[in-house]
């Protein structure tokens, strides 16, 4: 996978157009996906989530110096690849459920990993714009605004906003896909958690925004729901296997 990764990013001039290059660079992203049993739309909802939310600050009025259509464009594109570094991860760290010490630092190693990958392409095209928002959100995505996150426990504003608004929509999108260890929260248990973490864990006037397009956030959600169908039957064997451990 990482062979794959590093011969496509290293190209220095693709005989191809955007569209397809970004298409190219989402399916090996999500090739990383489909290991850890993410949803098939988890990408695309990730991508929704993302201009959903920057389109709205803009709305608000907020970040006014740094946010318009072009940087909301490429960070819409560039979010495809924020946790490619999770390729680096055993599988069976990523789906275990109680991890020890020793495994939750492996974890997060995972942003790292992703920066690793980028800053390759990005030392062959120092200017590029895409290159740079792509390594911010790879890198600083679990970064919290009151200085608690990871890697390198930034805090406020040193955190860039990309990274800022993509935590959110991770959070979300996280919370609200069936994992192999639980199934997908609620929409009301997870606007409560991001709620309760305004000023913690995420931007305050990220959050704000978040809570005027929530359920905006929700029909995508289920728009875009994979497991709908059988997510009774899912809900299912989580309850057995928890029975089991007992």
């Amino acid at each position: 996978m990482l062979k794959k990764i590093y011969s496509f990013l290293k190209i220095d001039k693709p005989a191809i157009a955007k569209e397809e290059y970004l298409a190219l660079i989402a399916a090996l992203a999500y090739s990383e996906s489909i290991s850890t049993d993410y949803s098939f739309n988890y990408l695309d909802r990730a991508q929704k989530y993302t201009l959903l939310l920057a389109t709205n600050l803009i709305k608000q009025g907020y970040y006014k110096k740094k946010l318009n259509s072009h940087y909301i464009t490429i960070l819409t594109d560039a979010v495809t690849v924020y946790d490619l570094g999770k390729n680096r991860i055993p599988e069976s760290i990523l789906t275990k459920t109680n991890l020890t010490p020793d495994e939750w630092k492996i974890i997060k190693e995972h942003c790292l990993y992703g920066a690793q990958i980028i800053n390759k392409a990005l030392a062959k095209n120092p200017g590029s714009l895409f290159l740079q928002i792509c390594l911010e959100v790879s890198l600083y995505h679990h970064e919290h605004f009151d200085g608690s996150g990871y890697p390198y426990g930034l805090k406020g504003e040193d955190i860039p906003l990309s990274a800022r608004i993509v935590a959110l929509v991770d959070v979300y999108n996280a919370m609200r896909t069936n994992r192999p260890y639980r199934p997908a929260w609620g929409h009301q248990g997870t606007l409560e958690y991001i709620l309760g973490q305004k000023g913690k864990q995420f931007d305050p006037l990220i959050v704000d925004t978040f809570l005027k397009i929530h359920l905006q956030f929700r029909a995508l959600a289920r728009q875009l729901d994979d497991f709908k169908d059988d997510l009774l039957a899912y809900e299912q064997k989580y309850k057995q296997q928890k029975k089991i451990k007992k």
